[in-house]
């Protein structure tokens, strides 16, 4: 038969509710995937701003790792993804940096394989349609949503995850590539009153939930949910933001919180 890959799973948050639901997904799916707690965090958004060697570093070591299980690295959102492609895509363009980090990486016993690939979830997902369609319990026929990226330079979502939506006969009504939280480590104020403007834009076009593509946005629309409130003077508590993981396992029939990670959301999931 095929030889499927194997995945090891990208992981360095704090929020445990992306990785968790992802984890029960891959189970649910039969893909396998690897685990490992030594990842090297890269600064974030802005890590290639503030330490260019350090974010080149740090994202090698995360792919060589993958390499050295002789597994691709599956990244589970925007951010991270956006990151580690671009770190890749330099690091494999520029002779000078490609010796540079084989020489960094020696020290710890890691060789850099281009080969290795990084892979994001929702492409994964695609390769698998099959397998979702025949797990789907409880589509999403009475639901709206709204899906809020990590950036401008992200695909268009809609147009190429379409056939996984339709599978869910979820309906979108606005997808948002404007990522307000990269203003929040110079202008809180400025990242809370655009994201309140996203929010807002979400709620009054009929939106049952929002999907977050990007940790950084979940963490501005969960976390911070009572200061955009506050900016916006409206209140948003009944507008929950899930991960696309969690939304497919709803759709699978599964109510089990250790699979979904709603307990580690600020804002409640009512509508389950």
């Amino acid at each position: 038969g095929v030889i499927m890959s194997k995945y090891l799973v990208y992981h360095s948050y704090e929020n445990l509710s992306l990785l968790d639901s992802a984890l029960a997904l891959l189970d649910e799916l039969s893909i396998p995937f690897i685990m490992s707690n030594d990842f090297d965090y890269y600064g974030g958004y802005y890590g290639k701003l503030i330490d260019e060697d350090r974010f080149f570093l740090a994202n090698a070591l995360n792919i060589a790792k993958a390499s050295s299980k002789d597994a691709d690295l599956l990244v589970l959102e925007e951010d991270a993804f956006y990151n580690l492609t671009l770190a890749k895509k330099y690091i494999e363009e520029n002779p000078s940096l490609f010796t540079t980090i084989e020489n960094a990486l020696s020290k710890y016993k890691l060789k850099y394989n281009s080969d290795t690939k990084v892979v994001f979830i929702n492409d994964l997902l695609m390769q698998n349609l099959d397998s979702i369609k025949a797990k789907i319990k409880l589509p999403f026929s009475h639901f709206s949503t709204s899906i809020f990226h990590s950036s401008r330079n992200v695909i268009d979502i809609t147009a190429a995850y379409h056939k996984l939506f339709a599978l869910l006969d979820l309906k979108i009504l606005y997808d948002d590539k404007n990522a307000y939280f990269q203003y929040e480590l110079f202008n809180p104020e400025l990242a809370y009153k655009y994201s309140a403007k996203g929010l807002e834009m979400a709620l009054d076009l009929g939106s049952d939930f929002v999907i977050s593509q990007s940790m950084g946005v979940f963490g501005i629309f969960d976390k911070r949910r009572n200061k955009i409130s506050k900016i916006a003077n409206r209140d948003f508590l009944n507008l929950p933001v899930l991960f696309l993981p969690q939304v497919l396992l709803l759709s699978f029939g599964i109510k089990d919180d250790t699979k979904l990670g709603f307990r580690y959301h600020k804002v409640p999931v009512e509508f389950v």
